[in-house]
């Protein structure tokens, strides 16, 4: 399609915290790079030509990745995820905050929505999170759209449609909308039956299947048509099964991309990212939960990974591989059954039974998702029914047998995961393998700045790209329990996150005329956001959450609105870069 023309706007680099003054320096607030201060009003504004991006989870932070953004005047919520740092209120994304996003709707608009959609005020259980009376989410939220299935970008979307009582329309993968339901249900339960916690204040098994099964799913390419206003288009992120960036693009000619999580490389059953080159977003949105690691090549990786764990079993020892239930673990079992293959190993490979068992079972079904080497293999033989892995028993956690086991939950925070490190850890001829991101405060964050302090003290660096430690440690799992840590631990990287190079390569692929980073840690994210605007000059921010950045849209002057087409066709309508200065801040009252 022809390029549309555009008229240019001029703007200012602004940020400004909630409820405070405007500050263009980069203290705890977003900051920005790429401009000079301008001045810009504490309210959320209604210029259609402009786009206002507010993370209510995820800025400058990794944990319940929830960003709001008003497009061409229409508002999207991308992702709407829970805090697994948090069993009380806090793991839950501020949605009252979204109030103040009615303010800037005409009562047109709220009232044409809600008639349109057909589902009354909208209000639920919750009456509005809680805050001060309901909030009718359905009049403010045009769609919420969630980009794959880890909790961290799903876990509140029950209680957001069930509790909350939005009941708009929600846009998933299909691989999302059947994978979801088993990852919600697993935290449910583990909340409610082990912890204690009370449903009232979480969601119901009810309300995770009417959450999920209303959900619209949508395919790779696949052009659908919101209302009239914006159109969205999911691309292929890798990541995990299922895993989607989305771009949305509105009527005036306005365009964001959102990345989720996603990763540049691919892995053992995974493809690259894959986005299409002549997007040029105005305003990308892109995790940075590795913002200034590079790491080393997969195949180095692996083999390194390998050969340790070969090493301790043929010594006889037992290998615990904590991971979560989808997506690593299968990564991680059909490296370890084609090398057990190669080498004609008999040592037993477990997998721990239950969710684990039946994620597997979907992945052998969505083989369309999976890179071009597994669905070639396909003809021969599903690579996901493993020679050489079997279900655990728990009567096998005091067997003398060198084993490997791979156990749930990834952070060691419970489970059988836990309950084999408490028995493996303090002997010397036990392996701890940790694959991937442990959250501060977990067991597993613990053990790795265990690892990483004793592979420092050794001289041999840190341990968090590849580190080893151990060797008469003790880590507290809890106030009155410490495990001492005799086995060998081992912190490998085998996150489905993109690198630091991965996210810098995207960014010059699309050529966007703005950048927000989310989904990382502040001090790493400012790093990335210098180096995105010096090294490239493009204006980019990290807003903490709860504070908004405005950025100037495109405006084509044709306006014409966006319309679906079918699914596998791949239709641009924002195919030129834009010119126009560094976004201008905003304030959230």
């Amino acid at each position: 399609m022809g390029r549309h023309s555009r008229k240019k706007r001029k703007g200012g680099s602004e940020w400004r915290r909630e409820g405070g003054e405007a500050d263009g320096g980069r203290g705890r607030g977003s900051g920005s790079a790429g401009g000079g201060a301008a001045a810009g009003s504490s309210a959320v504004g209604v210029d259609k030509a402009e786009i206002t991006c507010i993370p209510l989870g995820a800025g400058q932070d990794v944990g319940k990745s929830c960003v709001v953004v008003r497009v061409g005047g229409r508002v999207v919520m991308f992702d709407c995820g829970m805090h697994m740092g948090f069993q009380d209120s806090r793991r839950f994304p501020d949605f009252p905050r979204l109030r103040a996003l009615a303010h800037s709707h005409s009562h047109s608009h709220v009232h044409s929505q809600t008639a349109e959609r057909g589902h009354g005020n909208g209000r639920g259980r919750g009456e509005g999170h809680g805050y001060g009376g309901a909030v009718d989410y359905t009049g403010i939220i045009d769609c919420v759209i969630v980009t794959h299935f880890h909790l961290d970008h799903c876990g509140a979307l029950p209680y957001f449609t069930q509790v909350c009582g939005y009941s708009g329309p929600v846009y998933m993968t299909y691989p999302t909308k059947a994978l979801a339901p088993l990852m919600l249900e697993d935290y449910r339960r583990v909340a409610v039956e082990r912890r204690g916690e009370g449903e009232e204040g979480l969601f119901s098994s009810a309300d995770i299947t009417a959450a999920v099964g209303r959900a619209i799913p949508v395919d790779i390419h696949q052009t659908v048509q919101v209302n009239q206003h914006i159109a969205i288009t999911p691309y292929y992120a890798g990541h995990v099964l299922g895993a989607a960036m989305f771009h949305v693009q509105a009527s005036n000619g306005a365009s964001v991309l959102y990345t989720g999580d996603f990763n540049m490389a691919p892995d053992r059953h995974l493809g690259a990212a894959r986005v299409d080159q002549r997007l040029r977003p105005d305003l990308m949105i892109s995790e940075s939960t590795y913002a200034t690691t590079i790491r080393e090549s997969r195949r180095s990786r692996e083999m390194d990974f390998l050969s340790r764990v070969h090493a301790c079993v043929a010594a006889g020892g037992k290998v615990l591989i904590p991971v979560f239930a989808m997506g690593r673990a299968q990564e991680l079992c059909v490296l370890m059954d084609e090398y057990w293959d190669r080498m004609g190993l008999d040592v037993p490979i477990y997998l721990s039974a239950g969710l684990t068992s039946q994620a597997t079972v979907f992945y052998k079904t969505l083989l369309t998702w999976t890179n071009q080497h597994i669905q070639s293999a396909h003809a021969n033989r599903n690579i996901f029914d493993f020679r050489h892995v079997r279900p655990f028993d728990r009567a096998l956690l005091e067997s003398p047998a060198p084993m490997v086991l791979f156990a749930t939950p990834g952070m060691l925070s419970g489970g059988l995961s836990l309950q084999a490190f408490k028995s493996w850890a303090p002997h010397p001829q036990n392996l701890l393998v940790l694959p991937g991101f442990c959250m501060a405060g977990t067991v597993g964050g613990k053990i790795m700045a265990m690892a990483s302090a004793n592979a420092a003290a050794a001289g041999g660096g840190g341990g968090g790209g590849g580190g080893e430690g151990g060797g008469g440690g003790r880590v507290a799992i809890d106030q009155s329990t410490q495990v001492a840590v005799n086995c060998q631990v081992h912190v490998l990287s085998f996150s489905p996150h993109t690198d630091a190079k991965g996210i810098t390569d995207l960014i010059r692929h699309l050529a966007p005329r703005h950048v927000i980073l989310v989904h990382g840690e502040r001090a790493k994210m400012a790093q990335l956001r210098d180096k995105i605007s010096s090294q490239m000059g493009i204006p980019c921010f990290t807003p903490a959450n709860h504070e908004a950045v405005r950025v100037p849209g495109t405006i084509s002057q044709s306006a014409a609105p966006p319309h679906a087409v079918p699914a596998g066709d791949v239709e641009i309508r924002n195919g030129a870069v834009g010119s126009g200065a560094a976004g201008e801040g905003v304030g959230w009252k």
